[in-house]
């Protein structure tokens, strides 16, 4: 689909967002201003400290090598026991590339070199610190076979980057892994729309038990799930909603949306989205 000019980009998303706000389970931004992708993969290095704003690289490496020294010595020793602070960085990176994935505890034990005890032990001090979230899986009895582990996501991105070495937008928009990165990005900034207005993040994923069908965020409300998959592309297909239905026998259709990198609102099947993720 051509994308529009400015003016007539926002006239259209205004005039959009009135007819979605319905349906659309988290508040969306009027008046926002559009972002490009580059703009956007540079936000995803910087991350969502109020300290990291506008840092130029080197200064963000620099102040993650001391933030993280920081939560070590002052959170990690008081919340668990970590005698090998080596050992424990590696744990972080693992977790790090393993970020938009299921958690298994014995693959990352196997890869830190560590007890599944203690990983599982240093897993929930990251929780209960806010450094990630362990997304579950969605649950309905109508539904069989699905999966039971959480997804793993970072609260902040340029977290994230720091523990996988990246640190300039335009190798990150290269990297075979952009679209995970992309996808963590989204999820945690729903996340944090729920959690900064003091609400239970009502979110999950929906896999099933062979692989075959998967949505990457399942947002409940007035016990309705609404489907939401999230795609690095501009231009998303229609096929990127196309596991949808898989929700049928378990809740009636109330829409749903792509979240991804276009400039405008525009459908792309019976009541399906493409969103701009700068709207959200």
């Amino acid at each position: 689909m051509q994308l529009h000019g400015h003016t007539y980009i926002k006239r259209k998303v205004e005039q959009k967002l009135w007819d979605l706000s319905a349906s659309f389970p988290v508040v969306m931004v009027t008046g926002a201003r559009q972002v490009g992708k580059t703009e956007t993969f540079a936000r995803i290095i910087q991350g969502g400290m109020p300290q990291t704003y506008e840092m130029l690289p080197a200064s963000l490496t620099d102040y993650f090598d001391a933030y993280f020294q920081t939560y070590l010595s002052r959170d990690i020793r008081s919340l668990a026991q970590v005698a090998d602070e080596l050992s424990f960085y590696k744990f972080m990176q693992v977790v790090a590339a393993l970020a938009t994935e299921m958690l298994e505890y014995t693959d990352i034990a196997k890869r830190v070199g560590v007890a599944v005890g203690k990983i599982k032990e240093w897993l929930s001090v990251l929780v209960s610190s806010g450094l990630i979230i362990l997304l579950p899986p969605y649950h309905h009895n109508a539904l069989k076979r699905l999966v039971k582990a959480p997804k793993i996501y970072f609260m902040d991105t340029g977290l994230l980057c720091y523990l996988r070495g990246m640190d300039d937008a335009e190798a990150l928009m290269k990297n075979v892994d952009s679209g995970k990165f992309f996808e963590n990005y989204v999820v945690s900034e729903v996340y944090k729309s729920f959690a900064g207005i003091g609400r239970r993040p009502p979110l999950s994923f929906f896999r099933d038990a062979n692989n075959r069908k998967e949505i990457d965020l399942i947002i409940e409300r007035n016990g309705n799930a609404y489907p939401v998959e999230i795609k690095e592309s501009s231009n998303p297909d229609p096929k990127a909603c196309r596991h949808f239905d898989a929700l049928l026998p378990a809740t009636p259709r109330t829409g749903g949306s792509v979240i991804c990198n276009s400039g405008d609102i525009y459908p792309l099947g019976a009541g399906v989205w493409a969103l701009p993720h700068w709207l959200v």
